[in-house]
């Protein structure tokens, strides 16, 4: 099967001589069309940063990032912000969402660059806010949303350009345990319905179980988990 994405020999440093940190050291990942993958270790060992890399929003200092069959070093500013807007979905751990918009026009935001059918958007938007559980909530803003309900909101935001890549940065951090597990079924849900491969970063390991791979960042590399 042809890789959706993949890390080949990713080497990442912050900072220099004795300060230098090296997080990633030929790194190599895998990442099949439509899987689901959580990525534990201890805080500072890279797990962000490799999310970052995916994203196209760091580069490495050597190696190659393959997403969708492109090197993203081979793409020039313009081709990096079009890559993110239309191949990658974000969900941090912060929900992000503007608070004088509504749950709709929240999901709407990552369109407002694209060109297309509006009201086709609208009603994707409104199809994903359904799949959420957030159809109640359509013109609530998030001052009167619940944190679970925001985080839920960010979600169908990371959906609505159809990415092929789903990249969630410890998107239950700031959750209950009830809210935190909630909302990992929901990523394995939206991930049999649209068919985008999920890439979680989490401190928790019963929520990391619930993912199809767990893999482990140590030493600067990617070592399988057994589940």
């Amino acid at each position: 099967m042809t890789m959706l994405a993949a890390l080949h020999h990713v080497t990442k440093t912050y900072g220099t001589g004795d300060a230098a940190i090296h997080v990633l050291r030929d790194c190599d990942l895998a990442i099949e069309p439509a899987e689901t993958i959580s990525i534990i270790g201890p805080s500072g060992s890279g797990k962000s940063t490799l999310l970052n890399l995916l994203g196209a929003l760091d580069r490495p200092e050597s190696g190659e990032v393959i997403v969708d069959g492109t090197n993203l070093a081979t793409l020039d500013a313009n081709a990096l912000a079009h890559h993110r807007a239309t191949k990658v979905g974000f969900i941090f751990q912060l929900h992000h969402l503007l608070p004088h918009c509504t749950v709709l026009e929240n999901v709407l935001v990552p369109t407002l660059s694209q060109k297309g059918d509006r009201n086709a958007l609208r009603s994707r938007a409104a199809e994903l806010i359904e799949a959420v559980g957030l159809s109640h909530r359509l013109n609530h803003r998030p001052g009167e949303l619940s944190g679970g309900e925001r985080q839920r909101a960010a979600v169908a935001r990371a959906l609505i350009n159809s990415p092929k890549l789903l990249l969630a940065d410890e998107p239950t951090g700031s959750l209950d345990r009830t809210n935190a597990e909630r909302l990992v079924e929901l990523l394995v849900e939206i991930n049999a319905r649209e068919k985008a491969a999920v890439v979680m970063v989490t401190h928790a390991p019963g929520l990391a179980q619930k993912m199809g791979r767990v893999l482990e960042l140590a030493g600067g590399k990617l070592r399988e988990q057994a589940k």
